[in-house]
């Protein structure tokens, strides 16, 4: 049989197309029940698939190379994305099909022939069962689009997500004098399912025009950099290809990086173990110089179970935990110490096996995480968002499976962080304040959960930020729409999104408050926005809102790259979309008198007066 596996979608309006192949976002109203859904001829696989059985046997891997030559139909020994019968439904399309994926190298959708002389081999990394055979499951990213129904119910919510457009009216930089003046920040990633790839990290200026950019090398996942006080830039990299990463959560990157503004590479920390460990999404930079990074932990079967967890007949034999690490660069010598760490295995709680460690009421213990909830999922909790407070010396962490954000203290040390004494709160590494789903630790019911898949939670410790010691919160799925169905996963097409603004609790001394009776963790959400009609705004997975010091909030949509700024009284003052064709993940907006922007710009000057 041919290569059926893989859905695609074929879209029966035009407009929508053409939008498509040209790699930007339609704005035309979308009608996605009237879309034909059929199955694709993906031409890589057909033309692989020499006895058209579905699989790649031994003979039909070798001759790889030749098998793939003919797509090349102008002769320019090079299978562009048309050859590879792209440019397909939604960007990183092409990605999706692992042939594609390990044979193209620099991540640019293109496959040389260069690259096709190594095709036998690399496409032999993909047999992960060593039986010399390429099956269904090995050749499809099953991850993101795995072949039948769930495979099109998941393509159908990529489409929508990427696919068009939630920009109606533009306001564009620098046409409203409302807007904060400030450049932007932000990297590039090009996206296949939920596999990220890293494109460069660009600097634009106020009125929205590339002033720089610090390319990258296309290298899986590694989408978050930070602007240094001194103008080099923090980002994240990825290690290896997609086969390094393919055994490790998403958004596994592994590698931190600090560049020039030439692209010199400074410093580089690559922390990624398989079956152990690995940087994952967020960071934070500190102000002393360290960073604040997230880590899974891999935990096995067995030791969740002696620790308290109910076993599941279908868990891996591992589970994803989570720390969190305090680094510190030297770029004199490119060392790194970890100067100090919080692990979550530390702090958890059961009420199921008297003869267990950890063994409590959860509603007793509510400083402590359930080891049994949630229930299911390899990744515990998926921590996806990290921030530093250091007038209170606080670290806070969002986690997206338990739609909940934490409070921990970091005065501690290393010793003190794993136990429930010490540190300047005195209650060493428990949580010292948790906000957005009481049933998380038995205080739930309805209308009690206030976050849903939510990311990028920022303290605004700045004396320039109005709302100063408050903290706001990008809430991904913060309510569905009466009357509308879903239309796929995390909550497309009938869910909306918002901007959280808390009023945390604390006390004279930089702690917190707890209540007395009923639920501990009260705050008051003293904003929020939620644009208007009910679902025009709904940034399914990723995104970001920051404050800026005129008292306004900026927001990122990375499914559809629309950035879009509001005023503290809801009204829109700029709204438009990046021009590339990827997804941000963050969009971070500089003051021009950062200290970091200003250090950029003279060495820039530097570079082009010394090019003179």
């Amino acid at each position: 049989m041919p290569f059926l596996g893989t859905p695609l979608v074929t879209l029966a309006q035009g407009n929508n197309v053409a939008a498509m192949e040209a790699g930007v976002a339609s704005t035309e109203p979308a009608d996605y029940d009237a879309y034909e859904w059929s199955l694709p001829h993906i031409p890589v696989l057909d033309a692989l698939d020499l006895n058209k059985d579905g699989v790649l046997d031994a003979t039909e891997i070798t001759v790889a190379a030749e098998s793939l030559a003919p797509l090349d139909v102008n002769n320019d020994r090079l299978l562009d994305k048309r050859e590879l019968g792209g440019p397909g439904p939604i960007p990183g399309w092409l990605r999706l099909q692992t042939p594609i994926k390990v044979l193209d190298k620099n991540g640019d959708d293109q496959i040389s022939f260069a690259e096709l002389e190594n095709a036998a081999s690399e496409l032999r990394r993909a047999d992960i069962d060593g039986d010399w055979v390429l099956s269904t499951t090995e050749l499809y990213d099953r991850r993101a689009v795995p072949p039948g129904p769930e495979g099109l119910a998941n393509v159908k919510s990529l489409i929508i997500m990427l696919g068009t457009s939630d920009l109606v009216d533009p306001i564009l930089p620098g046409a409203d004098d409302r807007q904060y003046e400030a450049y932007m920040l932000y990297t590039e990633s090009g996206s296949a399912g939920d596999t990220t790839i890293n494109s460069g990290t660009k600097l634009l200026d106020p009125s929205g025009e590339l002033i720089h950019e610090w390319e990258a090398e296309h290298g899986p996942e590694g989408v978050h950099s930070y602007l240094l006080p001194d103008g080099n830039l923090l980002r994240q990299n990825g290690i290896g290809d997609f086969f390094e990463l393919r055994s490790f959560p998403v958004a596994s990157h592994g590698v931190l990086e600090i560049v020039a503004p030439n692209g010199d590479v400074l410093w580089q920390f690559e922390h990624c173990l398989e079956n152990n460990y690995c940087l994952h999404h967020d960071m934070a930079p500190m102000p002393n110089g360290n960073i604040l990074v997230t880590e899974y932990n891999a935990v096995p079967k067995v030791e969740l179970e002696y620790n308290g967890r109910t076993p599941r007949d279908n868990e891996q034999t591992i589970r994803w935990f989570e720390r969190v690490l305090e680094l510190k660069p030297n770029l004199e010598d490119g060392t790194t110490e970890i100067v100090w760490m919080w692990s979550d295995l530390d702090h958890m709680v059961q009420d199921e096996f008297p003869d267990r460690p950890n063994y409590g009421s959860i509603k007793e213990n509510t400083d402590r995480f359930n080891i049994n909830f949630p229930r299911n999922g390899q990744r515990h909790f998926h921590l996806n968002g990290i921030d530093y407070d250091p007038t209170r010396d606080l670290i806070v962490f969002s986690s997206v499976n338990h739609s909940e954000i934490y409070f921990i203290d970091h005065s501690t040390t290393t010793a003190e962080a794993k136990t429930g004494e010490g540190g300047r709160c005195g209650k060493g590494g428990r949580i010292l304040f948790r906000y957005g789903n009481p049933a998380a630790y038995g205080f739930g019911g309805p209308g009690k959960k206030l976050f849903g898949g939510q990311h990028d939670p920022h303290f605004l410790n700045s004396d320039d930020l109005p709302g100063l010691g408050d903290l706001t919160v990008h809430n991904n799925r913060a309510g569905t729409v009466p009357g509308r169905e879903p239309t796929g996963a995390f909550g497309v097409g009938n869910s909306y999104s918002s901007v959280v603004e808390l009023k945390l609790p604390f006390d004279e001394n930089g702690c917190f408050t707890l209540a007395e009776s009923g639920d501990p963790y009260q705050a008051e959400v003293v904003w929020e926005y939620i644009e208007q009609p009910l679902g025009a705004w709904h940034g399914p997975f990723a995104g970001a809102a920051v404050r800026v010091p005129n008292g306004n909030t900026v927001v990122m949509n990375s499914q559809t790259k629309r950035v879009f700024e509001v005023t503290p009284d809801g009204e829109r003052v700029l709204d438009f979309q990046l021009p590339e064709t990827g997804r941000p993940q963050k969009l971070q907006k500089i003051s021009t008198d950062d200290p970091g922007l200003v250090a950029l710009l003279q060495r820039l000057r530097a570079q082009e007066t010394a090019k003179d």
